[in-house]
């Protein structure tokens, strides 16, 4: 069954005759000026998954992690202004909402959880199989011959077989199917078809077995696979064809006895649409959607026209912008209404519709009073724990320890992953364990780490199973000399000044650099009298072409971490030569402030202005979910944040400072 978004267009689109219940809210901000918000805002496929499964019960992270991915945006995956949805990206929400609609009335305990206004008695599953070996007399093909145990389509066409379905409902079909290869190089083509629709493709030369769910009618319909890509080169002895073990159909199900009426279900539809679109429906939207669970009956016609309702309006409900955006309809000048700012707040902080009990003090009228009480509990919340670690993962860029790659017997593909745990664990434990600040974080004198880490940290003992250990506060201090962010900013076989400069710059101090020249000379070869420091400063030093952004910005930072080799070990030495990490940096409130040492500077950097306001823009960012702007509403709470991180606020309590704030409950002009 198709249900075209298109089709749906008048019954689901982003416009019609809504109340405007979202806001009691009149308050006259004429005399403040909040910053532009997107009015849309596209769920994130995380937040997609977390919506899906909070109305039915089903798993779909792996659909999620399947769709097109989204181009990070300000260094954050969740920036409104970025999210958006293309031809490729529609397709994927049509077919993903046509297979969870047919998964829930295709399973008796996704039904009971979807639908518990319809309790069904006597439901079993069929258990639906046909298995069919290609060789056999009921497969048939349009070509090609059966070869030993498996069917040969050695030219263009497809093998057949005919199944006559029980009951309507979610299928699997299911081939083994290898290919050989031509002159291009490329194995057999291949499609699964359904009574000559196309459900899949892919190609093929190992033997493999490929398969496809679908929602198919009750009756006999035709499942074939099709060979496409034909290809002879008799000179060279290259001959594709396509070979075919056999072909399986398994699913189905009786969900039971109903005691229900279409008419009676209209409780169902206005609950379960409500919950997608996380607000209230208007009078004009229930007759609409009670209008959409009615064509069920003449749309997909199982017989069982409460299933096919309930299949029709959730194919529908999840293809709709309504649920798929996060939409504020609120004035400009005005506090978002409840049902917009509870929206905001879940899935800012949880990636997840509201919950319960937020629903509970919406429909109550008590949700404005607890809105702090509800922010504290989803941010301690594991959802809130994940998402405050999903934003130092995109800060850090910690995914991407898995690309280090060193010619180093120390070195194996293995320490790029306990990195990333190192960096998780960490700062788990910092902010959620310790209720840390962001000064601690860039001075810490300890680490979670197992025994392998442990080792590379110069520390003795340690356990296979990560724990917190104590380092050595001469050569280590804060996030800065852990082993990954070192690690990941380094040359092959020695260490990057440059690289970790300008994530210094960029990720803790948010200097912005001028843009680097069109044509970039490499770094002379290491000349085994020189430090590394002393090749890069004679390169891009004083006197030479990158003297203004590499001596005074870039440059100093990284000369700051030269104590640590490209695995963040810690060393006095390069080359036989003495390490010098000292040098100079201006910054805002202290001037030109000089160190001697990496420990001297993370010192420097953690009392700067410059590192909490790059962490309070970077965090507001993130949970605004967009980029933070110099409209005053932003400056303000900027401000307020920077001094707050500067005196000792936990990070904790940073965030609970920016939900809270007019910046975050405020709409902006358009």
């Amino acid at each position: 069954m198709l249900v075209s978004f298109a089709l749906l267009s008048t019954l689901v689109s982003c416009t019609g005759d809504e109340k405007d219940f979202m806001n009691p809210y009149v308050d006259n901000a004429e005399s403040n000026e909040f910053a532009y918000n997107p009015r849309v805002h596209r769920l994130t496929h995380h937040q997609w998954a977390s919506a899906v499964d909070s109305l039915t019960a089903i798993d779909v992270s792996e659909v999620a992690t399947n769709f097109q991915s989204s181009t990070l945006s300000n260094g954050f995956s969740n920036n409104g202004e970025t999210l958006s949805v293309d031809t490729v990206l529609f397709q994927d929400y049509q077919r993903s909402a046509e297979i969870i609609a047919s998964q829930v009335v295709s399973d008796i305990d996704a039904y009971a959880f979807a639908v518990p206004e319809d309790p069904r008695e006597g439901g079993y599953a069929i258990s639906y199989s046909q298995l069919v070996e290609a060789e056999s007399s009921d497969a048939v093909g349009t070509n090609g011959a059966a070869s030993g145990e498996r069917y040969n389509l050695f030219s263009n066409g497809t093998l057949s077989i005919e199944v006559d379905l029980p009951s309507s409902g979610l299928y699997t079909i299911e081939t083994l199917v290898s290919g050989t290869i031509c002159t291009d190089g490329l194995g057999a083509d291949m499609e699964i078809r359904l009574d000559g629709e196309i459900l899949m493709e892919a190609n093929v030369t190992e033997p493999e077995e490929v398969s496809v769910d679908a929602s198919i009618s009750v009756g006999p319909h035709i499942v074939s696979i099709a060979f496409t890509n034909d290809c002879q080169d008799p000179n060279y002895g290259y001959d594709r064809n396509l070979f075919i073990d056999w072909i399986d159909v398994s699913g189905g199900i009786d969900l039971g006895t109903t005691n229900q009426t279409v008419a009676s279900m209209d409780g169902w539809v206005e609950r379960v649409v409500t919950a997608a679109f996380r607000r209230p429906l208007s009078e004009v939207e229930l007759t609409q959607w009670t209008s959409i669970f009615q064509e069920g009956e003449s749309v997909i016609n199982t017989g069982d026209d409460i299933a096919d309702g309930v299949q029709m309006v959730l194919t529908a409900v999840l293809q709709s912008p309504k649920f798929l955006y996060r939409i504020e309809r609120t004035k400009p000048q005005n506090r978002l209404g409840p049902y917009e700012l509870a929206s905001k707040l879940s899935f800012q902080v949880c990636n997840a519709p509201p919950d319960q009990q937020m629903l509970d003090d919406l429909e109550s009228g008590r949700f404005v009073a607890r809105y702090r009480e509800h922010a504290e509990r989803l941010l301690y919340s594991e959802c809130g724990q994940e998402t405050l670690l999903k934003f130092h993962e995109e800060l850090f860029h910690w995914n991407g320890y898995v690309n280090i790659d060193q010619p180093d017997s120390d070195w194996d593909s293995a320490l790029n992953h306990l990195f990333i745990e190192e960096m998780s664990r960490f700062v788990s434990w910092h902010v959620f364990t310790e209720n840390g600040t962001l000064r601690e974080m860039l001075t810490a004198k300890y680490t979670i780490a197992n025994q392998r880490l442990a080792e590379l940290y110069g520390v003795e003992g340690g356990s296979e199973d990560f724990e917190r250990i104590e380092l050595d506060p001469s050569e280590r201090s804060g996030i800065l000399t852990f082993l990954g962010p070192l690690a990941a900013k380094t040359d092959l076989g020695q260490s990057s000044p440059i690289h970790r400069g300008v994530f210094i710059n960029d990720t803790i101090l948010c200097k912005t650099l001028p843009p680097p020249p069109d044509v970039i000379p490499n770094l002379p070869a290491q000349d085994p009298t020189l430090t590394n420091r002393e090749r890069v400063d004679a390169h891009t030093g004083a006197g030479t072409c990158g003297e203004g952004c590499h001596s005074e910005l870039i440059n100093p930072p990284g000369f700051a971490m030269e104590n640590y080799d490209e695995l963040g070990r810690f060393r006095t030495e390069d080359g036989g030569n003495p390490i010098d990490a000292g040098d100079s940096y201006y910054f805002v409130l202290d001037g030109l402030q000089n160190w001697e040492t990496g420990i001297e500077f993370t010192e420097i950097v953690a009392d700067s202005q410059e590192a909490h306001g790059c962490y309070s823009e970077h965090l507001m960012s993130y949970l605004l979910g967009r980029p933070v702007s110099d409209a005053k509403s932003d400056e303000k709470v900027l401000t307020y944040m920077t001094q707050s991180s500067m005196s000792g606020t936990p990070i904790l309590e940073l965030v609970l400072q920016i939900v809270q704030s007019e910046a975050f409950q405020w709409r902006g002009e358009e």
